[in-house]
């Protein structure tokens, strides 16, 4: 079958893109918004699906039989982006594309056998192995569907193609397949495949014309940047040669890159921005706004409304320590210390995330030491299996080291062989084992629970914004100078706790759009204002972490010290809530097992030495885990978390 001419239609489907755009930008062009262009860059996999029909075709053995077959292959490019208008791009793509294929065909023989004078069947196989790669370029447009999808738009892709052939090689093979021990001769030696016929495939399409249709999702991960993920199908209208109805189609999936690059605006836009800055609405009460506009910004960005409650909140509150695993884990075949515990963070603070406090464990074992002159240390070492023996003393002397050269006596300092080692069945047992542990004598390193005295400004605020034009919300960044003290932030919504001694009767807020505009406020809310709320005794915050070695159930002493502190200060009533857990090494059932027993024993403790107290437990397995991929979040995980729940 012959294919039909495809170089006029591609020329007058061009003219038609081409003129497309150029009309549409030119209606435009008097339109108040911000040219944006971007680039995509993506790199992927194509399914190819070629349908075949060589009935046409006499140059090869057999052809006419070979059917249709897929492949998958390597796909990538870049698009260069254009913004029409808020919803609509034009864009133009160039990629690399795999489209190779290997078409198969069985052929089944009755073949007799003179010595057994029997009649048996064979079966050989053809195949052709095209290698066919090519670049493909692409004119079309982009419609964003859905302005803010998951973290960013979601985008409907439509375009015209072209596909030009870049290599068209192909082999023929004939190879022996059934039965067992069939082979074939040729020219007097047996094989079981050999090759018929091979080249160049001279006359494939060039180019061929189609089309590209499929969405894209954008999730946002900067100001101007764009993790994309692209879901497609490409058809192409002519055949791969001239004499066979050959042709090809795929599905395309590709994750990518986004990134904006910014326009100028004309006079126009300069002329609406100003008349904005000078028609600014008044804001009720003491709100100020002072709007920050550059020469080139738009689109325009106010602030609307700022909803607030605030209150001051007075008393006491129940809090713990955060858990502190003593130990120092090494990189494999390695006796030199981290860096991570040689930097001392002095903004973390003692109820900080204990993944990060671990960091400081040296630091805080050596301020220890210097404030008890009594106080001892003893160090154990491990290596894991698969690292020399000895590791063991040279990790021992680096952690020596430390203490030595930080002016802590030598004779304070001993070495011990008792240690408990992670089962090195599992993968995570080796990193786990790779560790030196510090043991405090005569002093506890405890998580202790105190009564802290508190007077804070909480509450919320939400902002509401007056936007026009905004292309990606989700591009907007709020800041405030009480950034440090927010507690929780989602989109626009902000949640405070700030000492009352640092409040200074404001608040104030800067909203960014991608770098190119900008807006400010000041927010009066005295103190005198706001309602105040007593607490006895506030226990929303009070967590208790208590570690176990692996494997293990039995309370430390640093754990029970723990829990006689919260004795101290518990009144008698309080629900007291224990959920265990466990890190993934082991099976789930021997987890859960093991989790119940911790949990188990910490309650048995609580009730013992209770002092007649009468107190209600709750039992759980906590779905609260710290991340697993670190030894030291694996160590937090083989715990019990104690939170305590006051009557209404």
């Amino acid at each position: 079958m012959k294919q039909i001419s495809t170089k006029g239609n591609t020329l007058k489907v061009y003219i038609f893109l081409l003129t497309l755009l150029f009309n549409v930008t030119l209606s435009n062009s008097s339109e108040i918004y911000k040219n944006i262009f971007s680039i995509d860059l993506g790199l992927g996999t194509a399914y190819n699906i070629h349908k075949a029909d060589f009935n046409a075709f006499k140059g090869m053995y057999n052809c006419c039989n070979f059917g249709d077959a897929s492949h998958f292959g390597i796909l990538g490019g870049i698009d260069l982006n254009y913004n029409l208008a808020n919803s609509l791009e034009v864009f133009v793509g160039i990629d690399y594309a795999d489209r190779s294929a290997t078409l198969s065909y069985d052929e089944v023989l009755s073949i007799y056998n003179e010595t057994t004078k029997l009649i048996t069947q064979v079966t050989n196989r053809y195949n052709l192995e095209a290698n066919l790669k090519n670049i493909e370029i692409e004119l079309g447009f982009k419609y964003i569907l859905v302005q803010d999808f998951i973290s960013g738009p979601l985008k409907l892709i439509s375009a015209g193609k072209l596909f030009f052939p870049l290599t068209s090689d192909f082999i023929q093979m004939k190879e022996a397949v059934s039965p067992e021990g069939h082979v074939l001769n040729i020219n007097g030696e047996n094989v079981l495949e050999y090759e018929m016929a091979s080249g160049n495939i001279s006359d494939r399409y060039s180019p061929g014309l189609g089309f590209n249709v499929g969405i894209q999702n954008h999730l946002i991960s900067g100001e101007k940047t764009s993790f994309t993920q692209s879901i497609s199908f490409d058809y192409c209208f002519s055949n791969i040669v001239d004499n066979v109805d050959w042709k090809h189609y795929s599905i395309n999936l590709l994750l990518g890159f986004n990134f904006d690059v910014y326009g100028e605006i004309n006079s126009s836009m300069d002329e609406n921005i100003q008349t904005l800055a000078e028609e600014k609405a008044p804001v009720k009460d003491s709100a100020t706004i002072i709007p920050v506009i550059r020469d080139t910004i738009n689109p325009k960005l106010n602030f609307a409304k700022i909803i607030s409650d605030f209150h001051i909140e007075k008393g006491y509150e129940l809090l713990c320590s955060s858990p502190k695993i003593t130990c120092i884990f090494f990189d494999k075949d390695s006796n030199k210390i981290p860096d991570s515990y040689l930097q001392y963070d002095k903004s973390i603070s003692q109820f900080s995330n204990p993944i990060k406090l671990h960091n400081n464990i040296l630091y805080d074992i050596l301020a220890i030491l210097e404030s008890n002159r009594n106080a001892t240390i003893t160090l154990a070492a491990l290596n894991s299996g698969d690292e020399e023996v000895t590791l063991v003393d040279n990790r021992i002397e680096e952690v020596k080291n430390f203490f030595l050269k930080n002016g802590i006596d030598g004779k304070r300092i001993r070495k011990t062989e008792s240690i408990n080692k992670s089962n090195e069945k599992f993968e995570t047992g080796y990193s786990e084992n790779r560790r030196v542990d510090i043991n405090l004598e005569e002093v506890l390193l405890t998580d202790f629970v105190s009564k802290n005295m508190f007077d804070n400004v909480v509450g919320y605020s939400k902002i509401e914004l007056d936007t026009l034009d905004i292309l990606f919300p989700k591009r907007l960044k709020i800041e405030d100078k009480y950034e440090k003290y927010i507690t929780m932030k989602s989109d626009m919504l902000h949640s405070y706790k700030i000492p009352s001694a640092e409040y200074d009767e404001s608040l104030h807020y800067k909203v960014t759009y991608m770098d190119t505009l900008e807006a400010d406020t000041t927010f009066k809310f005295p103190k005198a204002r706001m309602r105040i709320e007593q607490h006895e005794l506030k226990t929303d915050n009070f967590m208790a972490v208590l570690t176990f070695d692996y494997n293990s159930d039995q309370l430390s002493d640093i754990s029970k010290q723990t829990l006689l502190e919260l004795l101290q200060f518990l009144p008698e009533g309080v629900t007291i809530m224990i959920s265990g857990s466990a890190d993934i090494s082991g099976t789930k059932d021997r987890n859960e097992e093991l989790t119940q027993r911790r949990a188990n024993n910490a309650k048995s403790f609580l009730e013992k030495n209770s002092n007649g107290k009468v107190f209600k437990f709750i039992e759980t397995i906590d779905s609260e885990r710290y991340s697993n991929a670190t030894p030291v979040g694996r160590f937090l995980n083989r715990s019990i978390r104690i939170k305590i729940k006051k009557e209404d």
